[in-house]
């Protein structure tokens, strides 16, 4: 059985062999050059604690103007992407930290 997926014609998954599976072995895609797992579970850390941020510390005190809208562009999104920036930038200078003092 052959599954047809119009949405992705033209993106190239790499396919990688059963025991090269689970390592970084550089594999090269278009779509995320030099992307690894460790970054991915970077990402997600960081947008999953700048939002805890922003919606439970900073949000119930803003002002109706900074508080984000759902489904709108406007300055709580902003606000929630700086967080979540924030973050991110404390995960990866506590990882290059910690490389250093290894």
């Amino acid at each position: 059985m052959k599954f047809e997926f119009p949405f992705l014609a033209g993106v190239h998954i790499p396919v990688v062999s059963r025991r090269l599976r689970g390592k970084n072995h550089s594999v090269k895609s278009p779509v995320f050059p030099n992307m690894t797992p460790r970054r991915w579970i970077e990402y997600t850390v960081a947008i999953l604690a700048g939002n805890a941020v922003y919606f439970l510390v900073l949000f119930p005190g803003l002002s109706p103007e900074l508080q984000h809208q759902p489904l709108k562009v406007d300055a709580g999104l902003l606000l929630d992407f700086l967080c979540c920036v924030a973050v991110y930038a404390v995960i990866r200078l506590g990882s290059a930290h910690a490389r250093r003092w290894n």
